[in-house]
């Protein structure tokens, strides 16, 4: 795979495990990626799958690189803001021990992840308060459940989000501007070591 490093473009290639020298290796390559991606690296989707290949596998479809903005402490619980590449904003709450535990500090590059269930998607025209993020309806899909929604965000990233068969309006059609909500506890952080 390929990423482009502050000084230049630098070939990556894995075809084995034997090619890969060490974890601690695999890490570094890994965090460097994120660096890159949180600073507005080019071509954000390839990276994102590119990334999905080399890490850990999960259920969570929505997968958004960011940089922690700030992170304030709150008896248990930590507030973690987060800055995207494309300059929008979440916030997640996670347990003080697991801010401990993966080092969670400003500065640091981490991986929101949180389920298409959490995605609640809003009108272009909602109010801009908590987790907002807005995009342009990029693909639909109709399911049995209802309408799944790939939202595409200004940076190149996309969210997942449902529109429920129940809902009594029409989906959202491609190309229109629409908001994605999720719960500040539905995100879960993750690290590279």
């Amino acid at each position: 795979f390929f990423f482009q490093a502050e000084d230049g473009i630098r070939d990556y290639k894995v075809t084995g495990v034997s090619d890969v020298c060490s974890s601690d290796l695999l890490h570094a390559k890994q965090q460097a990626f994120l660096d890159w991606v949180a600073r507005g690296g080019s071509d954000i989707e390839h990276y994102i799958q590119m990334l999905g290949r080399l890490s850990l596998r999960t259920s969570a479809r929505n997968q958004l690189a960011a940089r922690v903005s700030t992170c304030v402490q709150d008896g248990l619980s930590a507030q973690v803001g987060l800055k995207l590449a494309d300059g929008q904003s979440l916030t997640a709450t996670i347990s003080r021990r697991s801010r401990q535990v993966l080092g969670i500090e400003v500065g640091k590059t981490v991986v929101a992840l949180f389920k298409i269930s959490a995605a609640v998607i809003v009108a272009a025209d909602h109010p801009a308060h908590g987790n907002l993020l807005r995009g342009v309806v990029g693909q639909t899909e109709a399911t049995d459940a209802g309408t799944e929604i790939a939202i595409a965000l200004p940076g190149g990233s996309t969210v997942h989000g449902l529109w429920p068969a129940s809902e009594s309006a029409p989906a959202p059609a491609v190309g229109q501007a629409i908001g994605v909500v999720v719960d500040p506890s539905a995100i879960l952080l993750a690290v590279s070591e």
